[in-house]
């Protein structure tokens, strides 16, 4: 609130930046309260749906802002329009924080310590909850704010382009506004930069589908095969749920799982041919079937399809999905096949090159290592990344 009055009293870019960093700074501060809130107000089982609730209010007025701060400016002018949004966004805020002071129940505090913890315990003072926060709370509470603060910056950019270019400025602010609400309402979030979720969120997970299974063993693929196929699926998405890199973890399983298909009519080198003539007629994805065809000694070139008797093109892995799956081939050559004595799992990937090395099965020539060697150390990277 303090962030509001500093900049509707003081017109100049220093306030608002020192504005900024205490308004932005509210939602830092208020929504462990406020989620502290929910858990202790709601029974057990409806916890979740609170959350999801308060997350999509939150959207709300982020959504209406811009159409309202556009219509203050538009009718009462710049410097008069701001002003005026900024009170409302004041007298909203401390309608907010009496609620807020209203329904939360200040509790005892917690008498062990335990260290750098804090206790989810809401308290009617926030000055009173910052003194009683360790030192590494406090620490990550102001690093939290400046993270914050600094994720706003280009919003900020966008508003002086166009309040400076000739190309835009002929825009109304309402109109400006209505843009902005109307991104929000179509990407869900504000129009210019996306929500770091879309780009933070990991979860590389798939689940094998048993119809999927079922459709290899229809295919004429064997017990043996199918349980090596599993695995490598298995593998494939344990490492996909490794990597530091979103992927898609959906062909990574499925591409892992029917890699092998071929070997229904044969197991000699032309089986991942046949077997994406064989996806094709089941209609599988095409991604998938080119994972059947390419997988043959980690991706040939040309010239090396030209010898092992293959239609000659081009069989390089392009992607990192591509790739993980021929990894996780060989990991499972190596682990299942009692050729190579290891003790846990892990010594298949921290031991790879030395047995490429040594075992001329898993080897075969200088260029299918070379590229192994490649896919290892480039998912060994993002995994440690």
């Amino acid at each position: 609130m303090a962030g509001f009055v500093l900049v509707i009293l003081v017109p100049a870019w220093q306030a608002v930046l020192a504005g900024a960093v205490l308004f932005i700074s509210w939602s830092a501060i208020s929504l462990p309260a406020t989620l502290s809130l929910i858990y202790k107000v709601l029974p057990q089982n409806k916890c979740t749906m609170g959350v999801t609730m308060h997350s999509l209010m939150s959207r709300i007025p982020m959504a209406l802002g811009p159409l309202v701060g556009g219509f203050f400016i538009g009718v009462w002018g710049e410097t008069t329009g701001v002003r005026m949004a900024f009170g409302a966004a004041l007298a909203m805020a401390a309608i907010a924080l009496v609620l807020q002071q209203r329904m939360i129940e200040s509790d005892a505090p917690p008498t062990d310590d335990d260290g750098d913890s804090c206790e989810l315990v809401p308290d009617k003072n926030p000055l009173m909850l910052f003194r009683m926060m360790r030192p590494a709370m406090k620490r990550l509470l102001v690093t939290d704010i400046l993270i914050r603060f600094c994720e706003q910056i280009p919003y900020a950019f966008v508003v002086v382009w166009w309040q400076v270019s000739p190309q835009v400025n002929l825009v109304t602010a309402f109109a400006f506004g209505i843009i902005g609400t109307v991104g929000f309402a179509i990407f869900g979030q504000d129009l210019n930069m996306p929500e770091k979720e879309d780009y933070m969120n990991n979860d590389n997970t798939y689940a094998i589908n048993p119809a999927d299974i079922a459709l290899l063993r229809n295919a004429g693929v064997s017990e043996d095969d199918i349980d090596h196929s599993v695995a490598v699926a298995e593998k494939a998405l344990e490492i996909a749920g490794r990597i530091s890199q979103k992927v898609d973890a959906e062909f990574v399983g499925r591409g892992a799982l029917f890699h092998d298909l071929g070997k229904a009519k044969t197991h000699e080198i032309d089986h991942g041919r046949l077997g994406a003539e064989m996806g094709a007629k089941l209609g599988l994805p095409n991604a998938v079937n080119a994972v059947m065809e390419k997988h043959i000694r980690g991706g040939l070139s040309e010239a090396e399809a030209r010898e092992l008797g293959l239609p000659i093109k081009d069989y390089t892995l392009h992607t990192l999905e591509e790739r993980i799956i021929i990894y996780a081939d060989r990991l499972v050559d190596i682990i299942t096949e009692d050729i190579v004595p290891i003790v846990e799992e892990i010594e298949a990937e921290t031991r790879f090159e030395e047995i490429l090395r040594t075992i001329p099965k898993y080897g075969k020539n200088e260029p299918t290592m070379a590229r192994y060697f490649g896919y290892h150390k480039e998912i060994q990277s993002l995994m440690n990344s």
